[in-house]
């Protein structure tokens, strides 16, 4: 006789009956308990909340935190499983550079520069490898402002002269704690020199009518 379980935590007994009478119970197993099989396969989820860890986007001011989750062959989930965890410089492995390698069951991590995309592999020994491919880093929050001379790769103004009827046009360019550019940001005012600006834009421009 054969008796299968396929779900953890799940109980069942087993008992023998006189095959001359089946009130007569011969044998009694008790009780049996399905206990969690050994780890066939394991998945990469995001913390909080478990969200499986498919291609994301993530902001240069905030961690990234991935689990490594395993399972037994009915599909039951076991417990985290230490892994190693591999970072690549692209959306995909094969065409990145290893940038770093830890161990263990959770991964957290923080990419600092915006505008590129990341991959990440998981390996745990006779389990089959999850990659989670497509991270893709945008800038984080504003911390700083630049003046610079355009709105796009413009460079940052420090002193500039200017001669009777010639404009000059500022930008209030906007960046992270990390030094990535967000672009042009809204500002307040801005001042140079003597000649003062309130409206609230990323743009201002000055402009000399005589000397003196």
């Amino acid at each position: 006789m054969k008796l299968s379980f396929f779900k953890t935590g799940e109980l069942g007994h087993i008992t023998l009956h006189s095959s001359s009478n089946e009130n007569i119970v011969r044998w009694d197993s008790g009780i049996i308990t399905c206990m969690p099989g050994k780890a066939v396969s394991f998945k990469v989820v995001f913390l909080p909340g478990k969200v499986p860890a498919t291609g994301t986007t993530v902001s240069a001011d905030s961690n990234l935190t991935l689990s490594a989750e395993g399972y037994d062959r009915v599909g039951d989930y076991l417990k985290e499983l230490p892994v190693e965890w591999t970072i690549f410089s692209n959306s995909v492995p094969e065409s990145g550079h290893v940038m770093e390698k830890r161990s263990g069951a959770e991964l957290d991590i923080q990419f600092v520069r915006a505008g590129r995309n990341y991959s990440i592999r998981a390996e745990r020994t006779g389990l089959p490898s999850v990659v989670v491919s497509n991270i893709h880093v945008i800038p984080g929050k504003p911390a700083y402002v630049i003046i610079e001379d355009k709105a796009e790769n413009g460079s940052e103004v420090f002193n500039r002269d200017l001669f009777p009827a010639e404009a000059l046009t500022l930008f209030s360019i906007g960046y992270d704690r990390n030094n990535n550019r967000i672009g042009p940001f809204l500002s307040n005012g801005l001042a140079l020199r003597d000649w003062k600006t309130r409206s609230p834009d990323s743009r201002h421009i000055f402009q000399i009518y005589s000397l003196g």
